[in-house]
């Protein structure tokens, strides 16, 4: 898989938006309607965001999903999360198609 990637369920309204490898999530944590899960060493790995029509823009990608959460987590978690978002919307753009 790539990271990033977003994974958008319309059916029930959640996206999730991988934005650093973790075999597994051993701590959440919520954030307005953001599920943020963390790897084994802390590092931020996912993104769950609830009602994902009402944050995301209609037929975003990797780059606008990311740019999305960032607004909404932003003065809300520590700088490393934003670090690693931030991180993986550069990846984001480096591959887009120009």
């Amino acid at each position: 898989m790539r990271i990033p990637h977003l994974a958008w369920d319309h059916r029930h309204d959640v996206a999730a938006l991988t934005v650093s490898f973790a075999n597994r999530i051993w701590h959440r944590r919520e954030v307005a309607d953001l599920i943020l899960g963390y790897n084994a060493t802390g590092r931020l790995a996912r993104i769950v965001v609830l009602e994902a029509s009402r944050w995301l823009p209609q037929g975003a990608g990797p780059p606008e999903a990311l740019e999305a959460v960032r607004a909404i987590l932003d003065g809300h978690v520590r700088a490393e999360d934003l670090a690693v978002v931030e991180s993986a919307m550069e990846r984001a753009t480096a591959r887009r198609p120009h």
